[in-house]
C-alpha cells in the first residue's frame, strides 16, 4: 500500500500538477478552455466557469495535501477569474462560462455551477485564509437558498436574472430534462459540506446537530415526547446567538477583533438561526397532525407561556447545558 500511495504522489507532481501549469493563460486570466487530443490548446475558446472551480478547487488542495506554497499562486490565479470575470455583479451568481477574454459567453445560472464555486471557494479559504473568498462563498450559498430552492427543495437552471427557469440539458447526458435532479442535490450537499468544515463555530454545531438528530428521530419515529424537546432548545440557540453576537461587539470595542470577521459571523448565525426555525417547524407541524389541529401560531404561544412546567424545565436544562463560558 505504501508503495501505490508514492506512484500515485509522483503521478500527481511528475505528470498531472504540471499539465494544468500548463494550461494557466497569463496574458488573459484563468486558464485556457480547451486543449485538443494533439495537446494543442485554443487560447481563443470559451472557459466554463466550473471548470475554473474545479481548478480551484484541485489547486487549493494539491497545495494542502502536499505543502507546497508554491501551489498556492495557481489557485489564486483562480480565484481571481471566478472573482473578476465568472461572477455576476448586477444579478448575482456564476456565470455558466465565459469568454476567453473573460465577456460573459453564456450567463445561464446552474445551482449545481453555484454549488460548485461555493466548493472550490471553500477550499481556497482553507488553503489561503482569504476572506474575501469565504465571504464570496457565504453570498453564493445565501443566493442558493434564497433563489435555487423552493419548498420542493433545490432546483435545476435559471435564466441570469433568476426570474425564470432554464433547461438543464448542460447536464444532461441522455437528454432527460428534470425540474429537479440527484446530480445537482448532491452538489449543493458536497459544497454545504466544505463551507461547514472551513469556517464554522463549534459551539454553534453542537447545538445545531443535537437539533437536528433530536428532529430526525422524532419525525422518523413520530415521537411526540421528544418533539415537543425541540422548541425550547430552538429557544436557546436563538439567545445563544445574541450572545455570540454580543460577545464580537465587546471583541471589537476592545479591538480584539475586526468588522471583515464580523460580517463572517454575523452570515453563519443567520444560517444557524435558520436551520434550528425549520426544525421547529417540522416538530410543531408534527405535534399538530397528532392532535388534527393547525394553529402554529397559537400553539407556539401556549407552550412558551411561563406557565408550562414542562417546557420551562426543558428550557432550563437546555441553557445550562450550553451555557457559553464568560470570556477572560
Amino acid at each position: 500500500m505504501q508503495r501505490v500511495k508514492q506512484e500515485v504522489l509522483e503521478h500527481l507532481k511528475t505528470k498531472i500538477l504540471p499539465f494544468w501549469m500548463k494550461l494557466k493563460d497569463e496574458e488573459q486570466g484563468g486558464f485556457y478552455g480547451y486543449m485538443g487530443y494533439d495537446l494543442q490548446v485554443d487560447k481563443g475558446a470559451v472557459k466554463g466557469c466550473i471548470l475554473n472551480s474545479r481548478i480551484l478547487w484541485f489547486f487549493s488542495n494539491a497545495c494542502m495535501c502536499l505543502g507546497d506554497e508554491k501551489l498556492l499562486s495557481y489557485a489564486r490565479h483562480a480565484f481571481l477569474f471566478l472573482r473578476d470575470f465568472c461572477l455576476d455583479r448586477e444579478f448575482g451568481g456564476v456565470f455558466w462560462s465565459v469568454r476567453f477574454d473573460g465577456e460573459v459567453e453564456d450567463g445561464t445560472k446552474h445551482v449545481y455551477n453555484q454549488a460548485f464555486a461555493v466548493y472550490a471557494l471553500s477550499s481556497y479559504y482553507a488553503a489561503s485564509g482569504d476572506l474575501e473568498a469565504v465571504s464570496l462563498a457565504w453570498d453564493l450559498f445565501d443566493l442558493i437558498e434564497e433563489r435555487g430552492k423552493d419548498e420542493g427543495g433545490y432546483l435545476e437552471a435559471f435564466a441570469r436574472d433568476f426570474r425564470t427557469p432554464a433547461g438543464n440539458e448542460k447536464l444532461s447526458e441522455n437528454g432527460v430534462m428534470a425540474e429537479r435532479t440527484m446530480n445537482t442535490l448532491l452538489h449543493v450537499f458536497e459544497a454545504y459540506t466544505e463551507l461547514y468544515r472551513v469556517d464554522h463555530r463549534a459551539d454553534v454545531a453542537q447545538k445545531l446537530r443535537e437539533i437536528l438528530d433530536v428532529t430526525t428521530k422524532a419525525f422518523a419515529e413520530d415521537d411526540l415526547y421528544l418533539a415537543a424537546k425541540v422548541e425550547p432548545l430552538e429557544q436557546v440557540i436563538d439567545l445563544l446567538i445574541t450572545e455570540i453576537k454580543s460577545n464580537h461587539i465587546a471583541r471589537l470595542q476592545k479591538g480584539d477583533c475586526t468588522i471583515e470577521f464580523g460580517f463572517v459571523l454575523s452570515d453563519l448565525l443567520t444560517n444557524c438561526e435558520r436551520v434550528s426555525d425549520h426544525c421547529s417547524n417540522i416538530a410543531v407541524a408534527q405535534i399538530e397532525t397528532a392532535q388534527n389541529a393547525y394553529q402554529a401560531h397559537k400553539y407556539l404561544n401556549a407552550v412558551k407561556s411561563k406557565s408550562n412546567a414542562e417546557f420551562q424545565s426543558a428550557f432550563d436544562s437546555y441553557q445550562q447545558q450550553y451555557r457559553i463560558k464568560p470570556e477572560e
